[in-house]
């Protein structure tokens, strides 16, 4: 039988191995989605190396994605400029801030901001 510790790595290399899909992971070191959450909650240090790999998921996707705004790729120029360059105006709807009180919750003052 083996421990949890180890159920643990194997769980990490799993959810590396696809691409962060937790139930695939899940069945290939045969546990249940509520073992992981279980896990997520009361290990600390196993929450962190998930969120790792999930961060190291983000910084490939990221790198794909300006290997096709390097070829050129339209689209994910604009997807890019969608995302990242809010700011600077690149954007098809103004962000809404609401801003409740929660002494008077019968009234809502929402504020546009550009």
């Amino acid at each position: 039988m083996i421990n949890t510790e180890k159920k643990k790595e194997m769980f990490l290399a799993a959810l590396i191995d696809s691409m962060g899909n937790i139930s695939e992971s899940c069945k290939a070191v045969q546990i249940s989605r509520q073992t992981f959450y279980n896990w997520i909650e009361k290990d600390g240090e196993f929450k962190r190396k998930v969120d790792e790999v999930n961060e190291s998921l983000i910084d490939f996707a990221e790198t794909q994605l300006m290997k096709k705004i390097k070829e050129g790729d339209t689209t994910a120029l604009i997807f890019f400029l969608k995302t990242k360059g809010k700011t600077r105006g690149y954007s098809e709807k103004p962000d809404v801030e609401v801003n409740v009180n929660a002494e008077k919750i019968n009234k809502v003052q929402v504020e546009f901001i550009e």
